[in-house]
């Protein structure tokens, strides 16, 4: 049979006849270097029982020897590790057609904290364009290197060559320029974000999480933005080839003198020289020195911050490092000792010195973008009140159980049995998935929030060990290999990557890398193949939570609010629009005047549903309900007195 394998995987331009043999209909995977062969099935008069000992018998002994040779028959696909991303055929969002950023349905929902989500808007899609100059910057390649220079040319030649190099430098000063560009608008909008907050109407509100959230991403991305822009030598590498070869054809060029304006502020960018280093971080803090009272902004953003931190209240990768980083320029932000109004971030009060203290021992070296890493350390020693003596208590000197946590090995056996317990709680708990068919029913919100834990668990344990292998990963970036090891090993180098990497690494660490990695890979398989199964339980829970505290939890409230005529029930019942669903859509009018302490805990009777709120109800939500605690609005819409 293998004789007819040139037949049957003839490429398809050497077929005969190969019109006579109907389409083509399948074509053999390509991707790891396979030639690009096609199978055609034979046609109707060829499969006929008189023709069964012609091509068709051929075919199909062919076939069935390929069958039994195939791997797929050995491989168990149940217990095999995955280490390939999981490819998703298509996402579905809900979301507006015009609009990919959130909160920009808060314009249908009348709450006091409108601006506020209008101003997180434009910080996200700020956002969004930021990654662009991320990526670019990273992938960012000099060219004019590989010019050649057209010193000693005839001069028509060399005009020529000097015309050619203008014009294939000219996209990439076209980038530097957009980034340049997009720096100022960063730090404009953290400028208009801090002077609306610091108004004395703003002073008297709340401030949501997700605006000082949004903050702290604009400025964990102009942080980014300045250190790529410093390590990057080609952007002044192909700078300069455009500077030369433009003061040779400024007369020749129509936009000369204009092309001439915009080299100098380029060159003030790229190589300034009151700030060689940080360029972008400097200017920002330049421009919060003008408004008066930053700080107390930046000290209300910088606790929040640490919040966050101590109390994991992230889920995502860049969430909790993003928190991190930002800390350390907070304070360079706070810390001033100008003007007459000196603040040492070192020694204020109002900020929680020891809890900082112990994030930065717990984090001296953070994943800042690809290979490279921030250590905390060296941000915070260009504080204008930094003292040496100080460096041990912000971790200075590392100890034995930091090093300890950035091992990958001292995690093994931990991961290993989170690993182990966690898929078999979700295995069995897929198999009752898959056993039972889903009910929109209250009956199941008790099941359906056991569910969600689970996978709210499963998303945990992913960040955990994801953070373990980036953080393992920039330690070993950050310490590369010692002369002493290099001579117990009996080798040579002086290459900064074969220290930090290649011989960084023990046989030992790759193994318990590669298991790791398997590990995170494969689970995350698991709860995307799952993912159609877990959704409407997901979403039922969600809508039941919402629901319960809606109609249920806001009850007593409401009740002692409407008894002794707080200015609170406005506020609580505007909470309970923003998110109720109500049974015939009619909202009861005197439910919390008819309860009754005796009546105990009620149990919202809402229509059982499968989709949850918008990210803005919720945030809003958030941030209606954190208000009604706040210090500052407790002498307008407190829920409690003094007694209290």
């Amino acid at each position: 049979p293998l004789s007819w394998l040139n037949w049957v995987s003839t490429p398809l331009g050497n077929s005969p006849n190969c019109s006579e043999q109907g389409p083509c209909i399948h074509k053999t995977n390509t991707s790891a270097g396979a030639s690009s062969h096609w199978f055609r099935p034979l046609s109707r008069t060829q499969r006929t029982p008189g023709n069964a000992s012609g091509l068709c018998g051929a075919q199909d002994i062919l076939m069935s020897e390929i069958d039994q040779l195939s791997l797929s028959k050995y491989l168990s696909t149940g217990n095999v590790p995955k280490v390939q991303n999981e490819g998703l055929a298509f996402e579905f969002a809900m979301r507006s057609a015009t609009s990919s950023i959130n909160f920009q349905d808060h314009a249908g929902l009348v709450t006091d904290f409108s601006p506020e989500l209008k101003a997180v808007t434009d910080v996200e899609s700020l956002l969004l364009e930021g990654k662009e100059y991320i990526h670019m910057l990273y992938t960012f390649r000099s060219i004019g290197r590989a010019i050649p220079m057209a010193s000693q040319c005839p001069s028509e030649l060399k005009f020529r060559i000097d015309l050619e190099t203008f014009q294939m430098l000219t996209p990439q000063i076209n980038k530097i320029r957009r980034l340049m560009d997009f720096q100022e608008r960063g730090i404009a909008i953290i400028e208009l974000c801090v002077k609306s907050l610091l108004t004395s109407e703003a002073r008297e509100r709340t401030v949501p999480d997700g605006y000082f959230n949004a903050i702290t991403k604009v400025l964990d991305l102009l942080q980014k933005l300045d250190n790529l822009k410093d390590m990057k030598a080609s952007l002044t590498a192909d700078f300069s080839r455009y500077n030369r070869v433009l003061q040779s054809l400024r007369a020749d060029l129509p936009n000369g003198d204009q092309l001439a304006q915009e080299k100098h502020k380029l060159q003030l960018f790229l190589s300034n020289f009151q700030y060689p280093k940080s360029l972008i971080f400097h200017n920002l803090r330049d421009t919060l020195r003008k408004i008066c009272g930053h700080e107390l902004l930046m000290i209300e953003m910088l606790q929040q911050n640490i919040d966050f931190v101590e109390n994991e209240r992230y889920l995502l990768l860049d969430e909790k490092y993003s928190l991190i980083r930002s800390l350390p320029h907070l304070m360079l932000l706070i810390d001033d000792n100008l003007g007459t109004k000196s603040v040492n971030v070192f020694k204020d009060r109002r900020i929680r010195i020891p809890s900082l203290q112990i994030i930065f021992k717990a984090y001296p070296v953070v994943p800042e973008c690809g290979d490279m890493s921030m250590t905390m350390l060296i941000i915070l020693q260009r504080a204008p009140h930094w003292d040496k003596s100080m460096e041990r208590a912000w971790g200075g000197e590392t100890e034995r159980r930091t090093a300890a946590r950035y091992s990958l090995p001292a995690h093994w056996g931990k991961i290993k049995s989170q690993y182990a317990e966690y898929t078999f709680r979700f295995s069995k708990t897929s198999r009752e998935l898959a056993t039972y068919s889903f009910k929109k029913e209250h009956c199941a919100a008790k099941y359906a929030c056991f569910v969600s834990k689970l996978l709210v668990d499963g998303f945990r344990l992913l960040l955990s060990w994801t953070c373990a292998i980036l953080e393992a990963y920039h330690w070993k970036l950050t310490h590369p290999c010692c002369e002493e090891v290099m001579a117990q090993l009996d080798l040579h180098s002086n290459n900064p990557y074969e220290l930090a990497v290649r011989y960084n690494y023990s046989p030992r660490d790759l193994g318990v890398l590669v298991d790791i990695i398997s590990m995170v890979k494969s689970l995350a398989a698991l709860l995307m193949y799952a993912e159609a199964d877990l959704a409407p339980y997901l979403r039922l829970y969600i809508h039941n939570e919402v629901q319960q505290f809606a109609a249920g939890e806001l009850l007593p409230p409401l009740h002692r609010a409407h008894k002794r005529k707080r200015a609170i029930i406005d506020p609580l019942l505007k909470l309970r629009r923003l998110v109720a669903d109500w049974p015939g859509k009619i909202e009861p009018n005197n439910d919390y005047v008819c309860y009754s302490r005796q009546d105990g805990r009620i149990v919202a009777g809402h229509v059982a549903r499968v989709v949850g709120p918008t990210p803005t109800q919720l945030q809003l939500l958030r941030t209606m309900v954190r208000s009604m605690f706040d210090q500052k609005t407790q002498p307008r819409l407190g829920i409690f007195s003094k007694k209290d």
